[in-house]
Parts: structure tokens; sequence; C-alpha cells
């Protein structure tokens, strides 16, 4: 079939190539031989054929593209061709290639468990530590060898006894690793019985050492070797035991069916191992597939969302199902028929039909354990016997009235609750309970939490308590959990609520990004603050449609926002903005007369320092990127919005940054500081009666005076009191009626224009608009030293202690 127009295919699936890989991949999919391309496109290799098949075999090797689909098919044998993909695949700690696994099983005899024994081999010759298995690779060997961490360290321990350890470490005789690994695959290995069974290369040997029920299956297989997906047999047709058995000899292959109607359920995370992300095209993909699928969403639906070829969605999907971190929502009526051995192994048994009757296989089969049906007759049997079911996991749908909420809103647009990966590095720490770990590993791997899942992650959030003083950093951990459980609360009584995670939808396209969006979410709000880099890559905060209640591009995550509200309140702590590459050899006198002073490094968070100590930092850190340093204090408070309490005038229809004459405030509380002139053209100019989030002041130690340090637009989780007042001003102040969510789009779009106003200004040159959610780019650098003090911001080309790069 030829490939859809618009769309990415398997061999485009990958994030981020260089423009080889590009090329090559726009070739492999044209299926182009050298005599075709154009002159361009040899000149890229050298005019030469030879550089060109090199090129072209390393790609598809690395890309695991299937032989026939290669771009050397016709200068490359295909058994060869298969070696060297095992071998290349091997080396890289890639899947296995199950694609094209049927093959590889045919041609070479090379079984998922076969090559992850092989893998296993090289990585414990090699002494190579576990953690370097990447994570889906570790998680396939868990569940075909049984290998996780501990046992792994328990075999690399037993080979090192064997071997002698002195021997072992000085590279002398060795223990061969295959005598300490398993045989054949674990007894605890997991068929699916909508699974499909498929023969794979079987020998005469094979044949006379299987038992009757064995040879009846594999001659019955054999038949259907040649049949359409849909009349082929399926795994619970066949009775398990046998059918496991001849698995775990390698004799048959399981394909694991995907159709563009399919709709997939990703229940919490289980068995999935936390090492590390080789960046394959493949592992790449699936990450993609993670956060962007939901139940609600067909597999046809999700390929247009992220234009790839259905195939490559349904590849991906099938290899998420066959690892076990994904399932079919609604089974097809291919499995509505069950052979009585499957009876502890699939939901709601005794909803399906039970087979019953005479069959090619009912000598193998006892009366007790049930026949099986003609194989021609299964399309015309299961189709007339058709069940719907609801595969999940007993931890995903845990209430009747959570079902019964779901179905109601199944096709209703939700709100997502944008996070990032320090708040599942909380939930993963201290002792806030072992059931919510799992919980923390979907987070943080998958990236995402449906509506579908959020009842048991709440029932963990639960039983987090409150913890004394005493505990240290612990403290922060727990605070997390439980303003996480009052947000999720909150935000669930205004419709179902996903959480998804910044950091993954950043692995997204911009356009895709946009899309998917817009297709699942009426609304975004994010957690305050959110641990984002300077340089603008996290773009899922550039999102005007639909609207969010966080931080609306990313320049107003960085300096630069600081810098915006201190010159355009004309309240704000004496600063210095130096540029990247600059070097201090001593502090500006706008800064040498405070103590403590707040290092906000480019793309990190801000962090409170000596004045005495700074230099040595200030200068590590402007080799990477620009630092704004300014006067701190401990003497804190962070102002709630929206704003409630103060008495301020009505808000202007535009945004005229005429900036307030600068005083000073000798206000000493919270209520006090509602009331604060800064505070009054913050909620006039920066929409705060209308958004949610905080601002944060200190009181300077050299005047009393207090002045604002930073805005953060977002739910706080770091204070309970804090996430209180903005939680409850959601339905109090009706944020999220269709007006307001109209007016805070306008009024959040006048502020980034405003700022990046405000940059080009400052800087004298043109900027790039990210107002749009498709937008790309950076947030750009400083190109001088910039001072605010006394209210007011200015360019500093020349400062003493301060060189220019």
């Amino acid at each position: 079939k030829s490939a859809e127009p618009n769309r990415t295919n398997l061999f485009e699936a990958t994030t981020r190539m260089d423009g080889e890989e590009t090329l090559l991949a726009k070739q492999t999919r044209k299926g182009a031989e050298w005599d075709t391309l154009s002159p361009e496109v040899r000149q890229r290799f050298n005019n030469s054929p030879a550089v060109w098949l090199r090129k072209a075999l390393e790609y598809s090797l690395r890309h695991q593209v299937a032989w026939e689909s290669s771009l050397v098919k016709d200068s490359v044998p295909e058994k060869r061709y298969y070696q060297e993909m095992l071998k290349v695949s091997r080396q890289y700690l890639m899947l296995y290639p199950y694609h094209v696994g049927f093959a590889l099983a045919d041609i070479l005899q090379a079984t998922p468990f076969k090559y992850y024994t092989e893998l296993m081999v090289d990585v414990i010759q090699n002494q190579k530590s576990y953690d370097t298995v990447p994570n889906f690779t570790a998680a396939d060997c868990v569940r075909l060898l049984g290998i996780g961490r501990n046992q792994y360290i328990d075999l690399m321990n037993q080979i090192k006894v064997k071997s002698g350890w002195t021997s072992f470490f000085s590279g002398g005789k060795r223990q061969n690793p295959r005598n300490f690994l398993p045989t054949e695959v674990i007894p605890e290995f997991a068929l699916e019985y909508w699974w499909l069974p498929r023969i794979a290369f079987v020998s005469v040997e094979a044949v006379e050492n299987s038992s009757r029920a064995e040879h009846a299956i594999i001659d019955l297989l054999i038949k259907q070797k040649d049949y359409e997906t849909s009349k082929r047999i399926t795994c619970g047709q066949l009775p398990r035991d046998v059918l496991h058995s001849l698995y775990r000899r390698g004799l048959v292959f399981i394909d694991v069916p995907v159709e563009d109607e399919d709709q997939i359920i990703l229940p919490p995370l289980a068995n999935f191992v936390m090492n590390r992300v080789l960046g394959d095209y493949l592992e790449s993909l699936l990450y993609q597939i993670f956060v962007s699928i939901d139940e609600r969403t067909t597999i046809q639906q999700l390929a247009t969302v992220l234009q790839l070829e259905r195939q490559v969605v349904k590849t991906a999907v099938s290899l998420l199902c066959r690892l076990g971190f994904a399932t079919k929502k609604s089974l097809s009526s291919a499995s509505a028929v069950i052979h009585r051995s499957w009876e502890n192994y699939v939901p709601a048994f005794g909803e399906k039909r039970i087979l019953e009757g005479s069959s090619s296989l009912g000598a193998a089969a006892s009366p007790r354990e049930g026949t099986l049906h003609d194989p021609s007759r299964h399309s015309t049997t299961a189709s007339s016997h058709s069940s719907a079911l609801h595969s999940t996991s007993s931890s995903s749908l845990s209430s009747s009235s959570v079902i019964s909420s779901l179905a109601s809103h199944s096709a209703e647009k939700r709100i997502a609750f944008v996070f990032d990966s320090k708040l599942a590095a909380f939930l993963m720490m201290g002792n806030l309970g072992s059931g919510l770990k799992s919980h923390a590993v979907t987070l943080f791997e998958r990236g995402k939490m449906a509506e579908e899942d959020l009842a048991p992650f709440l029932t963990e959030l639960e039983k987090v308590q409150e913890v004394d003083e005493d505990e240290g950093e612990a403290i922060r951990y727990f605070r997390h959990a439980i303003t996480l459980r009052q947000t999720l609360r909150a935000l669930r009584t205004h419709g179902p609520v996903d959480m998804i995670r910044c950091e993954s939808m950043d692995t997204l396209d911009p356009s895709t990004r946009a899309r998917l969006l817009q297709k699942n979410y009426k609304l975004l709000i994010s957690m305050a603050p959110l641990s984002l880099s300077g340089n603008g890559e996290h773009q899922i905060l550039s999102s005007a449609s639909p609207p969010h209640f966080g931080p609306p591009i990313a320049e107003t995550t960085s300096a630069w926002f600081k810098l915006f509200v201190y010159h355009s309140s004309g309240y704000g702590p004496d600063a210095v903005f130096f540029p990247r590459g600059c070097r201090v050899t001593s502090l500006p006198a706008t800064l040498s007369q405070h103590e403590r002073l707040l290092v906000h490094k480019w793309g990190a968070e801000p962090a409170e320092t000596s004045a005495s100590l700074i230099l040595t930092e200030l200068n590590d850190a402007l080799r990477v990127g620009p630092v704004l340093l300014h006067a701190y204090s401990d003497d804190v408070i962070d102002v709630p919005f929206p704003l409630v309490s103060c008495e301020l005038s009505s808000p202007s229809p535009s945004l005229t940054l005429s900036s307030p004459s600068p005083g000073h405030s000798t206000t000493r509380s919270a209520s006090e500081l509602s009331s604060h002139p800064c505070l009054v053209w913050l909620n006039e100019h920066l929409h705060l009666s209308g958004s949610v989030g905080y601002v944060r002041f200190i009181r300077l130690s050299t005047t009393g005076a207090w002045v604002p340090i930073d805005i953060q637009y977002g739910v706080p989780l770091f204070d309970a009191e804090l996430n209180v007042h903005v939680t409850n001003s959601l339905s109090l102040r009706k944020l999220f009626d269709p007006e307001n969510l109209t007016l805070h789009s306008k009024s959040m779009r006048r502020v980034c224009l405003a700022m990046l106003r405000f940059m080009e200004e400052q800087q004298g040159e043109s900027l790039p608009s990210t107002v749009s959610p498709e937008a790309e780019g950076e947030v750009a650098y400083p190109n001088t030293t910039f001072i605010f003090e006394q209210g007011k911001l200015s360019r500093c080309a020349s400062l003493a202690g301060v060189s220019q790069s």
C-alpha cells in the first residue's frame, strides 16, 4: 500500500534526525535507487554509489527497516541483511524488531528470547551495569528472561564467584554467561487471549519431540499460514498450556493485531524499568504514543493527529500491548469464543462463549478442557457471539461511580493539569507510600495520567499526611502530595481532568502538540512554578487555544519577565542582568550594599547566595548563559491571585505600560500588601484578577521596603494556604466560565505582546513572536548588561568590574 500523503512513515518517525538521515528516510520511503537520484542528492554522497550504499545500509539497520522496504535489497541478500540487523540492534541495545519478527524467526530462527539472551551475554561480558540497558529493552528482558535489576546483580555475583574475582576483573578465564541464563522463556510469560499465534520455523526434530496436542496445533497453524488476519485463530481458542509450551520452545511466533478503529487503554505502568533513554527511532515513537494516546481516540484518529501513517501507529501500539503497557479497550468479535483452559486468564470469562464440539484438535484436547471449532467457521461463529469487553486493570476503574461518570464524559473535552518532572520525582521520594510509586513512575515515564486512572491515584494520595517540621527536605515531598490532592479534587468539580507532563509534550513537534491539545482539552492549567529551561523548549506553554492558566509563553519563565515587571511597574529589587560570556571581577555598586543575593541562572531555578561568595559561581554560570542577579532577603511574602481583597481600579481595556512614580511601601503583612501600589498596577496590566498564581515580595534589608521579585502563573503546590486560596478561587471567581476564558485568552495575549515589545525595545532589535502555539524558537539572550535601580531599567555597555565578551 502506498504511503498516505503528508504523513510521516516509520523511518521518519523520530523526533530529531540530522539532514543526512532525513534525506535517507525520504529516499527509503520512495524506494529510490542510485540511478533515480537527483544530481543534488548524489552530491551529498560524493557522487559515489559505494558511499550511497554504505550510508543506506547503516541507516536501514539502525532504523530496523524491513529488507523488502530497504534501499539495499538489490545489493544485500535478505539473510545477511537480517543477520546484520540483529548484530547492530544488539550493539545499541535496541528492542527486538518485532515488526519483522516473523521473517527473523523463519529465516534465522532468531526468536525474541534468543535475541535478548545474546544481548544480555554482551552486557555481562562487557561488565556493563544494568542501568545501561534502555528502558523498553530492559522491560522486554524482564518479560521473557525474568532478568531485572536484582536478578542481574545476582547473576554478575554468581559469575564472579564461579570465575574467581581476580580472574573476572583481570580479564582472565571467565565462566560463560550463557550457563547462568535461562534456557527458555520464563514460565510466567503472559500470553493474551486475543493475540494471534503464527507458526515459525519448525524442524522435523522439533515435530518429533512434540506431544500429540502440540502436533495438532502445529498442523492447524501451518494450514492457517496464509490466512488473512481476520480469519486466523486466536491464542484464546487454543489450549493455553499447550500453546504456551510451543512458544517457550520457539516454535510459535505471536502477532499482536491492532486495527484502525481500535481504542487503547494504558493502565498505570507496572514492571516498567527506569534505566536510561536510548533515543532511537522506535523508542522516541513509543514515548510520543505514550503521551498522545487515550482510550477515547481510535488508532486512525491518533494517526491523523500525529500526522503519521496508520501502520506506524499500529506498529508502536502493538509493541506497547506486547510489552504489557497497553491493551485494547473493546476487543473484537474474534475474541468472543474462548477455550476453557483460559478461564483464569481472561477478564469476564463467564461472559464469553465456551468452545464446544469437535474439531481437528478434538483428540488433543480433553473433554474437560473443551475443543475447538473448525477454523473455517471461526469468523461466522465469532461475529454471531460478539461481546464488548473493557480489559483494564482493577486499579484503573476502582468504583462504579467513577465508571458511570466516565461514560458521560467520554466525548467531553477535558481539563489538562500541566506538571513537570520535579513533581513526579517528589512523589517517588520520601516515605509517601509504596502504592504511590507506581503512579509516580507512570507520571514520569508515560508523561500522562488520564481521568480514568485518577481515582486510584487519589486514593493513594489520601494516605499522605502532614509531617513535622523537623523532617527536613521530606516536608517538600509530603506538602506537594497533599496540595496536588487538593488541586485535583478542585479541578475535577469542573469536569474530567488529565495530568500531562510538560517535558513529555515537548517530544511532539509544535503543530502536533497544538492539534493534540485542541482536540482533547478545553483548557490547560499549570502547577507553579514549573521547572523550565529558559530556552523556550517547552512550547506547551504557548497555548492560546485552548486557554492556558499558566505561563503564557516561554519568555514569562525567563529572567526577562522579572525585568519587564520591575521596569514597567517601577517596583523591584536592585538587579543586574549580565549577558553570556562577560566576566565579573567585582560586583557593580548597585549590588555591593546587599549581603544576600538571588542568582537566576539561565534555564535554572533561582538560588540564594551570599554576596561575598558570588563571583566564582557567577563567572562559571556566565560561560553557558546569561545571569540575573538581584538583592534578596529572608523576609518573603507570597500574595496569591486572583486578587479579591484589595480595592483596585477598573482594568484598562488596553495595555499601556506607563510606569508609576517609584516609591517604597512599609507594609508588613500579606493583607496589607494586597493594597500595595505595585499590586494595583500588576492587577490592571497583567490580568491578575482573571488568572491564577502568586506574586512574591521581599522586604529589602537596606530600606525596609516591600518589592516584588517574581510573578508565577499557575497553581502553587509548595504552600498549602496559597493552594487553597487559588483552588477555591476557581469556583468563587468563575474563572472557567466561557466569558472569562475568552477574556483570559485576550488579556494574556496582550501581556505577551507587551512583554515581547519590551524585549525588542531593550535589545534594540526585532524579535520573533512566540505568541502562536505553533511558533518555535529560543528566548533571546540579552545583548548587553542591564541594571535596575531606583525604579528604572537602563542599558550599561560599560560597567566597572565587568568585561564584555
